[in-house]
């Protein structure tokens, strides 16, 4: 309700308006004073999307699987193509589900011990096209690249890390990249894509 408040006041809706959103804000983007620039684009992907859109693919790419899979089910009932990585590729695979490998899209493995799994052209392109820019549409096409209508990431557990008190190099591989650039990607996007 906080951070519900927050952003009514801040951005100029109503709490009226924001209660209405959907997906609930998780505290964990707000730790720090860097992460409120993600706050417009969680806003803006919420409220500009085109509800007549039809999604067609996804890209999943989360850390807590917890209520993940009445989604998945959900999305695959509706005939949306699913891609995702590592951990979340193998849960969809465990429902038995199709599912198609981030790094089957890339021609890359998730490298330096997992550091580096998104941050490709293939996969920002698919979710930074403009649907409308006849040009970004070209260039899909000829280097192809999937096009990503929803976008589902959440980020890796800093501040639980930090309250355990695990050891300075543990703490440090939870500092989110892609996570943090998918929600960025999406969020510039978002009259194309839908973010949760």
């Amino acid at each position: 309700d906080y951070w519900r408040e927050y952003l009514g006041q801040y951005y100029g809706s109503s709490l009226r308006d924001c209660k209405r959103m959907s997906v609930h804000l998780p505290t964990s983007y707000f730790l720090f004073p860097t992460s409120y620039f993600l706050l417009p684009f969680l806003l803006a992907s919420h409220s500009s999307f085109p509800m007549d859109k039809k999604i067609k693919s996804a890209l999943i790419s989360v850390y807590y699987k917890d209520g993940l899979e009445p989604v998945i089910r959900s999305l695959h009932g509706l005939g949306v193509t699913l891609y995702a990585t590592g951990g979340t590729q193998d849960f969809i695979e465990g429902l038995g589900l199709p599912v198609v490998a981030v790094e089957s899209v890339t021609d890359y493995p998730s490298i330096l011990g997992g550091r580096v799994k998104t941050l490709h052209p293939k996969v920002f392109g698919g979710i930074l096209r403009r649907d409308h820019v006849t040009t970004d549409l070209e260039e899909i096409d000829r280097f192809q690249i999937p096009s990503y209508d929803l976008v589902i990431v959440d980020l890796y557990p800093f501040h639980e890390t930090v309250a355990s008190g695990a050891s300075d190099a543990d703490i440090i591989e939870k500092i989110d990249i892609g996570g943090i650039s998918l929600v960025g990607a999406a969020g510039k996007n978002f009259p194309d894509v839908l973010f949760i």
